[in-house]
């Protein structure tokens, strides 16, 4: 099993439509992360196989990915390309893992996990 530390719950909701494998889900609910957090993060640790970071390519995805990785310097972020996970909002471009194609973020999981299904 695998471990995703993701920002929030729609990352959560786009993973699941492309995995197929048991994924444990450490969920931060924004850029801070508490004990409650941290105590996930050990957590999968312990349980998952390999555990990496899922982060929006943007300032707040990269501040809480490197103090992710400063606390746990045996993770590893998956770098999401920030030109598949724009939209663009009414007051500019929003990056996110959730706006990403299914077809990218099946690449990008390939890349970095050896994964015995996808979904198609």
């Amino acid at each position: 099993m695998i471990g995703l530390i993701v920002e929030g719950k729609s990352d959560v909701k786009k993973i699941k439509m492309v995995l197929k494998e048991d994924v444990h889900f450490v969920v931060l609910n924004g850029i801070n992360f508490r004990e409650e957090q941290i105590n996930q993060i050990n957590n999968a640790i312990d349980t998952c196989d390999n555990v990496y970071v899922l982060t929006d390519p943007d300032e707040a995805g990269d501040k809480v990915a490197k103090l992710i990785i400063k606390n746990f310097p045996e993770l590893e972020r998956l770098k999401v390309d920030p030109n598949e996970a724009k939209v663009l909002k009414k007051r500019g471009y929003k990056y996110g893992v959730e706006y990403c194609s299914n077809k990218y973020l099946r690449t990008l999981f390939s890349s970095y996990i050896e994964l015995t299904s996808l979904i198609s």
